[in-house]
Protein backbone atom coordinates (compact mmCIF):
# COMPACT_ATOMS: atom_id res chain seq x y z
CA UNK A 1 0.00 0.00 0.00
CA UNK A 2 3.07 2.21 0.51
CA UNK A 3 3.68 2.41 -2.91
CA UNK A 4 0.74 2.93 -4.00
CA UNK A 5 0.50 5.84 -1.83
CA UNK A 6 3.38 6.90 -2.74
CA UNK A 7 2.60 6.69 -6.51
CA UNK A 8 -1.20 8.71 -6.38
CA UNK A 9 0.90 11.53 -4.47
CA UNK A 10 3.20 12.03 -7.09
CA UNK A 11 0.64 11.95 -10.05
CA UNK A 12 -1.65 14.31 -7.69
CA UNK A 13 1.23 16.57 -7.45
CA UNK A 14 2.27 17.15 -10.87
CA UNK A 15 -1.39 16.85 -12.03
CA UNK A 16 -2.23 20.37 -10.53
CA UNK A 17 1.15 21.74 -12.05
CA UNK A 18 0.14 20.84 -15.32
CA UNK A 19 -3.24 22.56 -14.67
CA UNK A 20 -1.21 25.65 -14.11
CA UNK A 21 0.58 25.32 -17.02
CA UNK A 22 -2.57 24.68 -19.91
CA UNK A 23 -1.55 25.76 -23.20
CA UNK A 24 1.83 27.58 -22.47
CA UNK A 25 4.15 25.04 -23.49
CA UNK A 26 5.93 25.10 -26.18
CA UNK A 27 8.09 22.03 -27.34
CA UNK A 28 10.52 23.70 -28.83
CA UNK A 29 10.40 26.77 -26.98
CA UNK A 30 14.53 28.11 -25.94
CA UNK A 31 13.23 29.08 -22.47
CA UNK A 32 11.75 25.40 -22.12
CA UNK A 33 13.00 24.08 -18.59
CA UNK A 34 15.28 21.34 -18.80
CA UNK A 35 14.69 17.24 -18.34
CA UNK A 36 16.93 14.50 -17.44
CA UNK A 37 16.67 10.71 -19.11
CA UNK A 38 18.80 7.92 -17.33
CA UNK A 39 19.57 4.79 -19.19
CA UNK A 40 21.00 2.01 -17.19
CA UNK A 41 22.40 -1.51 -17.43
CA UNK A 42 20.03 -3.32 -15.06
CA UNK A 43 21.57 -3.56 -11.51
CA UNK A 44 23.03 0.03 -11.75
CA UNK A 45 20.33 1.46 -9.78
CA UNK A 46 18.48 4.24 -11.57
CA UNK A 47 15.81 5.05 -9.40
CA UNK A 48 18.22 5.49 -6.84
CA UNK A 49 20.60 7.66 -8.81
CA UNK A 50 17.01 9.69 -9.81
CA UNK A 51 15.90 10.24 -6.01
CA UNK A 52 19.33 11.44 -5.09
CA UNK A 53 19.46 14.12 -8.36
CA UNK A 54 15.62 15.41 -7.82
CA UNK A 55 16.56 15.59 -3.79
CA UNK A 56 20.08 18.01 -4.39
CA UNK A 57 18.26 19.87 -7.24
CA UNK A 58 15.07 20.29 -4.64
CA UNK A 59 16.79 21.07 -1.69
CA UNK A 60 20.16 22.67 -2.41
CA UNK A 61 18.92 24.38 -5.93
CA UNK A 62 15.74 24.93 -4.94
CA UNK A 63 14.52 24.71 -8.53
CA UNK A 64 10.33 25.47 -9.27
CA UNK A 65 8.56 23.91 -10.00
CA UNK A 66 10.24 21.11 -8.32
CA UNK A 67 11.73 17.67 -10.14
CA UNK A 68 10.39 14.87 -10.70
CA UNK A 69 11.01 11.36 -11.10
CA UNK A 70 9.33 9.05 -13.95
CA UNK A 71 10.20 5.45 -13.98
CA UNK A 72 7.76 2.29 -15.07
CA UNK A 73 5.37 2.29 -11.80
CA UNK A 74 4.20 6.23 -12.75
CA UNK A 75 5.07 6.02 -16.31
CA UNK A 76 2.30 3.33 -17.02
CA UNK A 77 -0.26 5.18 -14.18
CA UNK A 78 0.29 7.93 -16.60
CA UNK A 79 -0.51 6.35 -19.73
CA UNK A 80 -3.58 4.08 -18.17
CA UNK A 81 -5.37 7.34 -16.60
CA UNK A 82 -7.48 9.10 -19.27
CA UNK A 83 -8.03 12.18 -17.40
CA UNK A 84 -4.18 12.47 -16.29
CA UNK A 85 -3.13 11.82 -20.06
CA UNK A 86 -5.58 14.72 -21.03
CA UNK A 87 -4.67 16.73 -18.49
CA UNK A 88 -0.67 16.36 -19.69
CA UNK A 89 -1.68 17.13 -23.15
CA UNK A 90 -3.44 20.00 -22.36
CA UNK A 91 -0.41 22.41 -21.16
CA UNK A 92 0.58 22.31 -24.90
CA UNK A 93 0.42 24.98 -27.29
CA UNK A 94 -1.52 24.83 -30.25
CA UNK A 95 1.82 24.76 -32.20
CA UNK A 96 3.53 22.54 -29.99
CA UNK A 97 0.00 19.75 -30.34
CA UNK A 98 1.04 20.48 -33.85
CA UNK A 99 4.76 19.38 -33.73
CA UNK A 100 3.01 15.98 -31.42
CA UNK A 101 1.35 15.27 -33.98
CA UNK A 102 3.93 15.28 -36.84
CA UNK A 103 6.23 13.41 -34.88
CA UNK A 104 3.89 10.69 -34.23
CA UNK A 105 3.11 10.66 -38.62
CA UNK A 106 6.63 9.97 -38.98
CA UNK A 107 7.87 7.46 -36.27
CA UNK A 108 4.81 5.53 -36.27
CA UNK A 109 3.42 5.71 -39.92
CA UNK A 110 5.25 2.07 -40.45
CA UNK A 111 5.08 0.61 -37.66
CA UNK A 112 3.25 -2.74 -37.45
CA UNK A 113 -0.45 -2.78 -35.80
CA UNK A 114 0.77 -3.72 -32.65
CA UNK A 115 2.84 -0.92 -32.10
CA UNK A 116 0.02 1.10 -31.35
CA UNK A 117 0.27 0.17 -27.80
CA UNK A 118 3.36 1.85 -27.34
CA UNK A 119 2.26 5.13 -29.01
CA UNK A 120 0.71 6.10 -25.62
CA UNK A 121 3.72 5.70 -23.46
CA UNK A 122 6.06 6.98 -26.24
CA UNK A 123 3.44 10.80 -26.27
CA UNK A 124 3.16 10.76 -22.19
CA UNK A 125 7.05 10.40 -22.06
CA UNK A 126 7.41 13.21 -24.61
CA UNK A 127 4.87 15.35 -23.02
CA UNK A 128 6.60 15.11 -19.46
CA UNK A 129 10.15 15.87 -20.81
CA UNK A 130 8.40 19.24 -22.50
CA UNK A 131 6.94 20.23 -19.36
CA UNK A 132 10.85 20.24 -17.66
CA UNK A 133 11.71 19.43 -14.31
CA UNK A 134 11.39 15.78 -15.48
CA UNK A 135 13.96 12.82 -14.73
CA UNK A 136 12.83 10.12 -16.83
CA UNK A 137 14.19 6.88 -15.97
CA UNK A 138 14.67 3.64 -18.71
CA UNK A 139 11.98 3.53 -20.93
CA UNK A 140 14.64 4.42 -23.98
CA UNK A 141 13.76 8.24 -22.80
CA UNK A 142 16.83 9.67 -24.41
CA UNK A 143 15.94 7.98 -27.76
CA UNK A 144 12.14 9.50 -27.48
CA UNK A 145 12.92 12.93 -26.89
CA UNK A 146 16.18 13.69 -28.11
CA UNK A 147 14.81 16.26 -30.82
CA UNK A 148 13.83 18.16 -27.49
CA UNK A 149 15.88 21.08 -26.34
CA UNK A 150 16.99 21.24 -22.66
CA UNK A 151 17.16 17.40 -22.48
CA UNK A 152 20.70 15.93 -20.58
CA UNK A 153 20.77 12.22 -21.53
CA UNK A 154 22.57 10.37 -19.36
CA UNK A 155 24.38 6.20 -19.73
CA UNK A 156 25.65 4.69 -16.46
CA UNK A 157 27.25 1.49 -16.49
CA UNK A 158 28.79 -1.07 -13.66
CA UNK A 159 31.31 -3.71 -13.31
CA UNK A 160 29.12 -7.31 -13.22
CA UNK A 161 30.75 -7.29 -9.69
CA UNK A 162 29.14 -3.68 -8.86
CA UNK A 163 25.84 -4.80 -10.51
CA UNK A 164 25.73 -8.46 -8.66
CA UNK A 165 26.32 -6.45 -5.16
CA UNK A 166 23.39 -3.48 -5.92
CA UNK A 167 21.37 -6.11 -6.88
CA UNK A 168 21.68 -8.62 -3.31
CA UNK A 169 21.87 -5.49 -1.65
CA UNK A 170 18.75 -4.48 -3.47
CA UNK A 171 16.70 -7.64 -3.42
CA UNK A 172 18.44 -9.76 -0.15
CA UNK A 173 19.51 -12.68 -2.32
CA UNK A 174 22.28 -14.59 -2.61
CA UNK A 175 25.05 -14.07 -4.61
CA UNK A 176 24.19 -16.81 -7.29
CA UNK A 177 20.39 -15.28 -6.75
CA UNK A 178 21.78 -11.93 -8.10
CA UNK A 179 24.07 -13.34 -10.66
CA UNK A 180 20.90 -15.19 -11.98
CA UNK A 181 18.73 -11.78 -12.15
CA UNK A 182 20.81 -10.14 -13.85
CA UNK A 183 21.06 -12.71 -16.25
CA UNK A 184 17.72 -12.90 -17.13
CA UNK A 185 15.67 -9.59 -16.64
CA UNK A 186 15.02 -7.82 -19.20
CA UNK A 187 12.85 -5.29 -20.36
CA UNK A 188 10.92 -6.24 -23.10
CA UNK A 189 8.58 -3.54 -24.00
CA UNK A 190 12.07 -1.23 -23.91
CA UNK A 191 13.33 -4.13 -26.29
CA UNK A 192 10.16 -4.17 -28.86
CA UNK A 193 10.75 -0.17 -29.04
CA UNK A 194 14.45 -0.59 -29.56
CA UNK A 195 14.26 -2.62 -32.39
CA UNK A 196 11.57 -0.72 -34.37
CA UNK A 197 13.37 2.62 -33.35
CA UNK A 198 16.91 0.82 -34.54
CA UNK A 199 18.82 2.44 -31.52
CA UNK A 200 21.31 0.73 -30.09
CA UNK A 201 21.88 2.40 -26.09
CA UNK A 202 25.38 1.12 -25.92
CA UNK A 203 26.17 3.79 -28.24
CA UNK A 204 27.82 6.37 -25.81
CA UNK A 205 27.39 8.90 -28.82
CA UNK A 206 24.01 9.09 -28.40
CA UNK A 207 24.11 10.75 -24.42
CA UNK A 208 25.45 13.51 -23.08
CA UNK A 209 27.32 11.64 -20.15
CA UNK A 210 28.37 8.05 -19.87
CA UNK A 211 29.39 7.15 -16.14
CA UNK A 212 30.86 3.75 -14.97
CA UNK A 213 29.69 4.10 -11.51
CA UNK A 214 31.76 0.94 -10.76
CA UNK A 215 34.21 3.51 -8.03
CA UNK A 216 31.03 5.89 -7.34
CA UNK A 217 28.81 6.40 -4.62
CA UNK A 218 25.00 7.02 -5.81
CA UNK A 219 25.49 10.38 -4.47
CA UNK A 220 28.76 11.08 -6.00
CA UNK A 221 27.13 9.69 -9.51
CA UNK A 222 24.46 11.97 -9.28
CA UNK A 223 26.70 15.13 -8.03
CA UNK A 224 28.71 14.54 -11.24
CA UNK A 225 25.34 14.43 -14.00
CA UNK A 226 24.35 17.58 -12.12
CA UNK A 227 28.00 19.31 -12.56
CA UNK A 228 27.59 18.31 -16.56
CA UNK A 229 24.57 19.77 -16.58
CA UNK A 230 25.53 23.02 -15.13
CA UNK A 231 28.79 22.79 -17.62
CA UNK A 232 26.20 22.48 -20.82
CA UNK A 233 24.30 25.44 -19.23
CA UNK A 234 20.79 23.40 -18.20
CA UNK A 235 21.13 24.90 -14.39
CA UNK A 236 22.22 27.20 -12.11
CA UNK A 237 24.31 26.88 -9.30
CA UNK A 238 22.54 28.49 -6.36
CA UNK A 239 25.77 30.59 -5.64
Amino acid sequence: MKEIFSIDSAVVYQEGKWKQRKQTVDMTDEHALPFITISREFGCLGYNLGQTISQILNDEFRHAPRWAIYERNILERLTEDMHISYELAETLTEKAKGSMADYFRMTFSKYPPEAVVYRKLVEIIRLIAANGHAIIIGRVGNVITRDLPKGYHVRIIASSEKKIQNIRNQFNVSRKEAKQILAHRGEERELFLLKRLKVDTTDPSIYDLVINTTDYTIEETARLIIKGMEFSGLTVNPD
